[in-house]
């Protein structure tokens, strides 16, 4: 029976963790102080949707605390965290640039205001004759991507960059 209850236990917590819909019961609005399961006639949970228990088994209500003690003094507070950090990402793209037909060519994205590039890439068809040469930051505020188009017709290509306001 013991090692019953322990499984019935161990089942109401992995079941709270998932959250499947079990109810909740409470003599106050506050904190619940048992859950609502359905067990089989050897004791064992078994999971039900919505809190329903299905045909053959039985509802059983399991304390969700047995131990309430005194609350205990409280701790000292932690040291403050990093200063700085990423805030207002935005995603923008550059104008569409088209390649002629056996060239290469750049294209630029720019940031907005006084947000940083943080990453960037580009738009383009590769793998159908166009080949990416490059695509980097070059400089704070922008993404450049350089494509050669090995195509026969002209080619539309784009760089966007992810941009935030940097602190610290």
């Amino acid at each position: 029976m013991t090692v019953q209850l322990r499984h019935l236990a161990m089942g109401l917590l992995a079941l709270g963790l998932v959250g499947l819909g079990w109810g909740l019961a409470s003599a106050s609005t506050s904190t619940p102080q048992f859950a609502r399961a359905c067990v089989n006639s050897k004791s064992v949970l078994v999971l039900s949707a919505r809190g329903a228990c299905k045909k053959g088994l039985r509802a059983v209500n399991v304390p969700l605390s047995t131990v309430v003690g005194p609350q205990g003094p409280q701790g000292i507070q932690g040291s403050p965290g990093p200063t700085g950090g990423l805030m207002g990402f935005t995603r923008v793209l550059s104008p569409i640039h088209s390649i002629a037909a056996g060239t290469q060519a750049p294209t630029t994205a720019t940031c907005p205001g006084t947000t940083k590039v943080i990453g960037g890439g580009e738009v383009a068809d590769v793998g159908n004759g166009t080949d990416v040469i490059a695509s980097y930051p070059v400089s704070d505020t922008q993404w450049l991507v350089s494509v050669y188009n090995n195509t026969g017709n002209s080619e539309d290509i784009w760089a966007w960059a992810i941009c935030a306001n940097v602190t610290g």
